[in-house]
């Protein structure tokens, strides 16, 4: 006979909360233990099954893929179609299997805030942007997780860790930092003399030259 889940617990993980009964059996007194156990039925998907249809870029069933804090990704598939509660059943979950379990549920939330990167109308407003999280782990509250995964947000950080990249490459660099300064005061128009000396400072630093201007187009066959 396979053991129970109730009798496995009691055996790996003796449970902190113990009630327990006096029962009287052929004039004896014997201590019985009642099971504590807490069931939980909540939505904890935050967005219906059913909303979720072309949400996150994709349909129900498809594969989304999260960008981590450590730079790398990581790709979990979203519930197909919900059931009903009496087909639905309980999932056992410990400290061990609460990230398998989260990422199973895979819980959503989408929400329109104000852009704070484009620029108000006429009266004021900004424009709003909305925004269409997943998280299949803890990990993707933190943050730099919420950054990575809102396009709008992971471009200006982008932006930011470059220009943070640039300025520490710079520190010491007295050539490179007058370079930059001319390159931002020059009226003379000797900025493509200037740029043309800074993409070679910044290749040998490593931080990767301009891309070069495409090609002018050949002139047209004369009738």
């Amino acid at each position: 006979m396979s053991e129970s889940f109730q009798h496995k617990l009691s055996r790996v993980r003796p449970p902190r909360v113990q009630i327990t009964y006096d029962v009287e059996t052929g004039g004896a007194i014997q201590m019985k233990e009642i099971p504590f156990v807490v069931g939980i039925m909540s939505d904890l998907t935050g967005l219906p099954y059913e909303a979720r249809e072309g949400e996150l870029g994709g349909a129900k069933g498809d594969e989304y893929t999260f960008h981590n804090d450590d730079g790398t990704s990581k790709t979990v598939t979203s519930p197909s179609k919900t059931k009903s509660i009496p087909q639905r059943k309980f999932v056992a979950i410990d400290r061990d299997n609460f990230e398998e379990v989260m990422a199973t549920v895979l819980p959503m939330v989408k929400v329109s805030v104000p852009n704070e990167f484009a620029k108000a109308d006429d009266k004021g407003v900004k424009p709003s942007l909305v925004v269409k999280l997943a998280f299949s782990n803890l990990d993707h509250f933190s943050p730099l997780s919420i950054v990575r995964n809102v396009p709008e947000i992971s471009a200006q950080f982008a932006q930011r860790t470059a220009l943070s990249n640039l300025k520490a490459k710079m520190d010491g660099n007295l050539a490179l930092n007058e370079m930059l300064n001319a390159v931002l005061t020059n009226a003379n128009g000797e900025r493509a003399a200037l740029k043309a000396k800074l993409d070679e400072e910044k290749k040998a630093l490593g931080i990767g030259a301009a891309p070069a201007p495409a090609p002018a187009p050949a002139p047209a066959p004369k009738a």
